[in-house]
């Protein structure tokens, strides 16, 4: 997967009702040594909706902004918008209704 992709796809399984990934258990950071693009970042995804889990790993140049990897931006920003059970990225937490 490309990390410029990791937020729209972490939108996607999180929005689509087939999915439904609501929670971001980590994120990993990995060390190939022997491989050209040697850095990898793990995320790991929990879905509440449906019990499952999934794991997304991409590989990054050595020189990416971590920013650039993540998927923050995907998380609604206010507690107005979040439905319950997800994650916001404000400082302030979420509460559930």
């Amino acid at each position: 997967m490309h990390p410029q992709k990791v937020a729209e796809l972490c939108q996607h399984l999180r929005d689509d009702e087939d999915h439904r990934y609501e929670l971001l258990l980590g994120v990993s950071g990995v060390d190939f040594p022997s491989q050209p693009e040697r850095l990898h970042v793990v995320y790991h995804l929990l879905s509440m909706t449906y019990r499952r889990r999934l794991r997304l790993e991409t590989a990054v140049p050595e020189r990416t902004r971590t920013s650039r990897a993540s998927p923050t931006s995907t998380r609604p920003r206010t507690s107005t918008s979040a439905r319950p059970g997800t994650c916001s990225a404000s400082s302030s937490t979420a509460t559930p209704r």
